[in-house]
């Protein structure tokens, strides 16, 4: 046997063809990208991000079952500030202090 096989218990093993079979590979598909984005989101934040895999299973008949799934990603998101006055008479926020004088310097032909 070589040394870059892996041999997986057999409930491992169909857990993991059932999974990477899951609607032609395209749930194995979402959770990488999930994982990937969470990660990426973590790192770059330096807050925690979860990759939940759902799988739901119902009888369909007495030799069969139906196996469905989902992921979910719950990702840091940035928080976006901005610094402003406020116009205490209209109590609006303004990126100018509301009684600072205006210079209109342009120049006049």
């Amino acid at each position: 046997m070589s040394e870059d096989t892996v041999v997986l218990p057999p409930q491992v093993e169909a857990f993991v063809n059932a999974f990477q079979a899951l609607g032609g590979g395209d749930l194995s598909i979402q959770a990488g990208d999930n994982l990937s984005k969470a990660i990426k989101a973590t790192m770059i934040e330096g807050k925690k991000s979860t990759v939940t895999i759902t799988l739901g299973i119902s009888r369909t008949n007495d030799e069969m079952i139906t196996i469905d799934g989902a992921v979910k990603a719950t990702l840091p998101t940035p928080k976006i500030t901005g610094a402003f006055f406020v116009d205490c008479q209209n109590y609006l926020p303004s990126r100018n202090r509301p009684n600072q004088q205006v210079l209109d310097l342009k120049t006049r032909r």
